[in-house]
């Protein structure tokens, strides 16, 4: 028992909290349990005696030690190899050949600004490349991610790299006003192209001073900018200081408030227009708007007409032998003008948008009409008439994308010509079809699914003859097959 309690009492190097009751040990014994008193005595004055405190920062202090080694060890490895992955990355990477890469990868990009910034953020030699002026040929300020401030737009355009600056995008900057439209003049006389669409606060004055700046404009967008005031004198100035060189005008929303007779006539002298946008316009007599088609008629490839309307009152179409070669795409007014002239005589057009038109006046769409190259046709929110029906089959042969959408007075008999029209044809090259808002029924979806193997895109929006669950729009190859398996196990 004496034994026991000394090797109990001498525990070398063991923490125990200091207590001022005595610890009771009890001694487990096959004879009797014996229950021992043992006094609370400190036994630092033992030779042997080690406090556990200074053995555990002996321990840690070793652990740092063997740490710190490691850490210095890797960071002067790293530091070399940094040193000679920078040299390699020089030598081997001229700044020619990283230009050549940034070009190409400007040249895919559509925001262009940031991803130079971005770019020039990685070291010195990638921001210096950056910076080249070849790499700043168009600019893209267009309201949404930047702050559209008249000084912010300064600093951002007083950059000594955008010297060789082409094109320029201030579209929907609601605070560029007249004075950074002289600023954007002064700085860049050879600018080829300029958006300021939506930028109200410019005054018309400002178009003038546009018409006499600039060397050679090619490209200019004033659309939506009927509140600064009366442009027509501005437009008149632009276009005839640059007719030899403008190619796209787009002036959508800027003829709405009268007939603006000059305006048309001076788009006559434009001899290489390719691109004309009037949307919204109050179009002038027929004999101004004839003269003014068939001037432009040889090299025109975009028009646009929509929501146009006529100061007079329209009893027969227009009657021309003017011939289109190079149209693509055509926008119709929903006036039954100038609508025949265009589809008889444009082989080549691929886009046709007839959105809100009526059907009594498109008799032209289906008397034999042949567009074989058409691709894209909208016919959405077209009012249909009683006793006239749409047959499509001559132009969905080639059809890529086409919308039904909202047809109006549209009998059942008439939409089923319309389904029958669309399934009588191959079908292989349709890949987007809206049909939202219309009576199709799930048999017809079904056998619309079986016609168009290639549907990407499908949207049933608010087709209330098709079961819930099903009527919403269909992005992509995934979604709609997966549509065509829950129609095909619901048949």
């Amino acid at each position: 028992m004496d034994r026991l309690i000394a090797k109990i009492s001498s525990g070398v190097g063991r923490k125990r909290k200091k207590s001022s009751a005595p610890i009771l040990v009890r001694l487990s014994s096959k004879r009797n349990g014996d229950m021992c008193v043992l006094s609370d005595e400190d036994d630092s004055s033992d030779e042997d005696y080690v406090p556990n405190d200074e053995l555990e920062d002996v321990t840690q202090k070793t652990k740092v030690t063997k740490k710190k080694r490691k850490v210095e060890v890797k960071q002067s490895v790293t530091q070399a190899d940094l040193s000679v992955h920078a040299n390699a990355w020089s030598n081997y990477i001229p700044a020619e050949v990283l230009l050549k890469i940034f070009q190409l990868a400007v040249a895919s990009e559509s925001s262009k600004l940031k991803l130079l910034l971005r770019l020039s953020t990685v070291c010195k030699q990638w921001r210096s490349v950056s910076t080249d002026p070849s790499l700043w040929h168009s600019l893209d300020l267009a309201f949404g991610w930047i702050k559209s401030q008249e000084m912010v737009l300064k600093n951002l355009l007083d950059r000594g790299y955008l010297s060789q600056l082409r094109h320029l995008c201030l579209s929907e900057c609601k605070k560029v006003n007249s004075k950074l439209i002289q600023f954007v003049v002064d700085k860049f006389p050879g600018l080829k192209s300029l958006n300021i669409q939506g930028c109200d606060k410019v005054r018309p004055d400002s178009l003038k001073y546009i018409a006499r700046g600039f060397e050679g404009l090619e490209a200019l967008n004033i659309s939506n900018m009927n509140s600064c005031g009366e442009l027509s004198a501005g437009i008149c100035d632009i276009l005839t200081q640059h007719c030899a060189t403008l190619e796209k005008v787009e002036v959508a929303g800027c003829l709405n408030t009268r007939i603006h007779k000059a305006v048309f006539t001076s788009i006559k002298s434009l001899k290489q227009l390719t691109l004309l946008d009037i949307s919204h316009a109050v179009l002038p007599d027929h004999s101004t708007l004839l003269q003014m088609f068939e001037a432009i008629s040889s090299s025109l490839e975009v028009l646009r007409m929509s929501q146009c309307s006529t100061a007079q009152a329209v009893t027969d179409d227009l009657e021309s032998e003017t011939y289109f070669p190079n149209l693509i795409e055509f926008t119709a007014p929903k006036t039954k003008l100038t609508l025949t002239i265009f589809l008889r005589n444009s082989p080549n057009l691929k886009y046709l948008d007839l959105r809100g038109w009526n059907l009594a006046h498109m008799q032209c769409l289906f008397d034999g009409l042949s567009l074989p190259k058409l691709q894209s046709l909208n016919l959405c929110d077209v009012s249909l008439v009683n006793g006239i029906e749409m047959d499509l089959s001559m132009l969905v042969e080639n059809l890529e994308e086409l919308d039904i959408s909202w047809l109006k007075n549209c009998s059942d008999s008439a939409f089923n010509c319309i389904l029958t029209s669309l399934l009588g044809s191959t079908g292989e090259k349709l890949k987007v079809l809206h049909c939202s808002g219309t009576a199709i029924v799930m048999s017809q979806l079904r056998a619309l699914l079986r016609n168009f193997p290639n549907l990407e895109t499908l949207n049933i929006e608010s087709c209330r003859q098709l079961p819930r669950g099903i009527k919403r729009k269909y992005e992509g190859k995934f979604e709609v097959t997966a549509l065509r398996k829950k129609c095909a196990l619901s048949a």
